[in-house]
């Protein structure tokens, strides 16, 4: 498999630092890596923070409870997850 086989790109809005630490949590669960590909010094858009990882999913085949998962968090929106299936090994 690839260093990464799932993109992450979501919003945060609130308070950032619980935020990403419920994140990280559900990422946890979910992935064998998480690579945050957001810097630090991008400031919040309209009071939202974009944030996007490079993921290693433990089970690819369950990647939409992931996706579900981000999307019931009050705080999170705009979840965009693509798996690269293509990218794969037999």
């Amino acid at each position: 498999r690839p260093l990464d086989d799932a993109s992450l790109r979501m919003s945060l809005l609130g308070d950032v630092s619980v935020l990403q630490a419920r994140v990280r949590d559900i990422l946890d669960r979910h992935c064998a890596r998480i690579r945050p590909q957001t810097s630090a010094a991008f400031a919040p858009v309209n009071g939202s923070l974009e944030v996007t990882f490079g993921l290693l999913l433990r089970d690819p085949n369950r990647f939409e409870e992931l996706r579900q998962e981000l999307t019931q968090q009050a705080g999170v929106s705009n979840v965009a997850l693509t798996v690269h299936h293509d990218e794969w090994e037999m």
